[in-house]
């Protein structure tokens, strides 16, 4: 083992065998770097469609208050509209000769 051959071999083959395991390292290293990014982007897509849940939940409850509002206005208006009906009736009667 000792003999220059051998020396020679290992002398050009360690830089290669360093390279090798130095890539390989990188390598690991950007598996990880992408795996983080990818939960990071989760997290940021996760938020985004809660925002998104949120601000339509709060739109649709606005409508849904909105035509409750219209719908009690509604209500309260009816007495008035129905004796506005009833008075345009007699001034219809009236005007024909009715009474």
């Amino acid at each position: 083992m000792g003999n220059t051959a051998t020396a020679n071999s290992l002398q050009m083959i360690a830089p290669q065998m360093g390279q090798q395991h130095l890539g390989q390292l990188y390598a690991r290293q950007m598996d990880d770097f992408n795996r983080y990014m990818g939960v990071a982007n989760m997290g940021q897509n996760a938020a985004a469609n809660l925002g998104s849940a949120g601000q339509n939940y709060a739109s649709q409850a606005g409508q849904a208050y909105q035509q409750a509002g219209q719908a009690q206005a509604m209500g309260a208006m009816a007495p008035f509209q129905a004796g506005m009906g009833i008075a345009q009736l007699g001034v219809s009667a009236l005007g024909a000769g009715i009474f």
